[in-house]
């Protein structure tokens, strides 16, 4: 046995183990270096080798082409593509996860606000709204403020993700109770500073935008005279103006108004058709040619979906969820995961429903690809005060579509809590590896939570690899969790640390040790498929436990407590994709 060494509870003393040698790098939360010293056999590493022969390695992965949302920026918009999937293909943090920095942008944000960060062309810059309806702009990776902008009157809050187009332009529009005012605004960074150049009134901007294949920029909004719609802007050399814009219906809480959208617009493959959720009389499904505004599809949810923001899986299904029917007992908190497709003569259609329980699904989805054309849905349940909030993985089996006789293709694979219950709207998003990031709605906390199906024989699970409570890092004196509401998102960046913009008015940047980098080289590739072959090899049932917890949650990716032939393969797979 060759020994381990790796640090103590003093955060840099040795500590003898086994199998693997690890150089700690001055202070305990910087990388540390691990080196394979276990002797394999010939047979192992020929095993090895055919190993990483399979693996393709995941180049800088960019969104999809289908709109003209920057496609060099890292993430350009809400969700990070058109679809709004919400997948990053990096290894997750999995342990020692610290704050890298933390930048005070504005004021404590009371109330909701849902602006998660945006990346610039060139990755260098981040883009994120905040109180007093101010748009910053923040080197990254340094972390340092750039310069900020005001789109709206000190009242307003940019609710909205902004989002990033081919020519580098940010798109982002502020909630504000000043009526008219011209709340959707074009901004160029241009040297220091951000220059708005282009504006279109809107009083509250609350959906966060997407840019279609022809460029027109898609956003929800409430007109300053007539009500909430949806409007396609051109960007033109003078400034924003109207392509096309479409109505909602009245609200039956106030039948005098129209709806409310709050959920961002997802493009369907091939990007020629905007598909929305609202708050309309009948709380609809909408699908929207994406090219002049003719609808396409409008399907009655009958519940709380406004928020429910939409996303499109690869073979072009679309799954949205919403909260509980109106008609629904008071005690009821039943929130349903929807799915919807075409049939074969081109009409959309509910292909399933599945009741989860736990309170609204009001926030956005992250879809994870499975073999078999199988798609996994994350999704967050706010419990709606009236149950513990859970994040909720969901499949969905199109060979199950039609079947006969009849199987639902949807099922839910396993449940996780995520703290108390509040009327909140968490977005998900999820690693190639299978760790979730997601924010619980009522404490404030960031979850990573690792989905596994270590073995035949054994449930899937949600595992929660670590949280970061708010309170715990705030640097605002007295800052209150209970009168604040978002935002409930998380951002990656192309290095794998984790955004996080908080509602005390501070950006925080996490980092911390990949799940699956054992070489501690800040990237997951061949060479610690090398590493990890070894460790497992060193005994015949290829079961080689590790005391040290550190290396213990890198190494065990399938979370079955041990350093097998499995975590190998897995390792190997999440490198190979889909």
């Amino acid at each position: 046995m060759v020994p381990v060494r790796t640090r103590g509870t003093d955060g840099g003393a040795p500590v003898a183990q086994n199998h693997l040698t690890v150089r700690v790098k001055g202070r305990s939360r910087e990388r540390m270096a691990v080196t394979n010293a276990a002797a394999r056999s010939t047979a192992a590493r020929g095993r090895a080798v055919i190993l990483v022969g399979l693996l393709v390695l995941a180049p800088f992965v960019v969104p999809p082409a289908e709109g003209q949302v920057s496609g060099t920026s890292w993430w350009p918009k809400f969700q990070r593509d058109v679809h709004n999937r919400g997948a990053v293909p990096l290894a997750s943090l999995a342990t020692d996860v610290h704050v890298r920095w933390q930048l005070h942008l504005s004021a404590p944000i009371v109330g909701e606000n849902y602006s998660t960060p945006v990346f610039s062309p060139d990755n260098r810059t981040l883009y994120v709204g905040g109180s007093a309806s101010t748009l910053s702009a923040v080197a990254w990776p340094e972390g340092v403020l750039r310069w900020q902008t005001t789109l709206g009157d000190a009242t307003g809050v940019i609710h909205m993700s902004p989002v990033v187009g081919i020519d580098g332009a940010i798109y982002a529009g502020s909630w504000d109770a000043v009526i008219p005012y011209d709340g959707f605004a074009r901004i160029r960074d241009i040297g220091a500073s951000g220059t708005v150049d282009g504006a279109f009134a809107m009083r509250r901007a609350l959906a966060g935008p997407t840019i279609t294949s022809s460029g027109l920029v898609v956003v929800g909004g409430q007109h300053p005279t007539d009500g909430w719609r949806y409007y396609a802007l051109e960007s033109g050399a003078s400034g924003l103006s109207l392509n096309w814009t479409a109505a909602l219906l009245a609200n039956p809480s106030d039948p005098a108004s129209t709806g409310r959208i709050g959920a961002a617009p997802a493009l369907s493959v091939g990007g020629g058709t905007a598909i929305f959720g609202s708050s309309d009389q009948n709380r609809t499904f909408w699908r929207i040619s994406a090219t002049d505004g003719a609808e396409e599809a409008r399907i009655a949810m009958g519940a709380y979906c406004f928020s429910g923001t939409p996303a499109v899986s690869s073979d072009g299904y679309v799954f949205v969820g919403e909260g509980q029917d109106f008609a629904a007992p008071s005690d009821s908190n039943e929130g349903r995961l929807h799915v919807f497709g075409v049939d074969a003569q081109g009409v959309t259609v509910r292909v399933s429903a599945l009741a989860l329980g736990s309170g609204h699904l009001n926030g956005g989805l992250a879809l994870r690809e499975l073999p078999a054309g199988r798609t996994r849905v994350y999704v967050a349940a706010n419990g709606n005060g009236k149950a513990t909030a859970k994040l909720i993985a969901v499949d969905f089996d199109p060979a199950l579509v039609g079947s006969d006789p009849p199987v639902n293709p949807l099922s839910t694979r396993w449940e996780t809590p995520i703290g108390g219950s509040a009327f909140a709207y968490p977005h998900p998003v999820v690693g190639r590896d299978g760790v979730v990031y997601v924010i619980g709605p009522a404490n404030h906390t960031l979850y990573a939570v690792r989905d596994t199906d270590a073995h035949a024989d054994a449930a899937a699970r949600g595992e929660v690899l670590w949280s970061m409570r708010l309170a715990d890092i705030s640097a605002v004196a007295g800052w209150a969790v209970a009168s604040q509401r978002g935002p409930w998102g998380a951002v990656v960046g192309p290095d794998g640390r984790v955004l996080w913009n908080a509602p005390d008015g501070y950006l925080y940047a996490l980092d911390g040790w990949r799940l699956g980098d054992l070489d501690g080289d800040g990237d997951v590739d061949a060479a610690d498929v090398l590493l990890l072959e070894g460790a497992a090899d060193d005994s015949e049932e290829f079961a080689i436990r590790f005391p040290e917890v550190d290396l213990m949650v890198v190494g065990d990716l399938d979370g079955d407590g041990e350093i097998t032939v499995s975590d190998v393969e897995r390792l190997a797979a999440t490198l190979a994709g889909p």
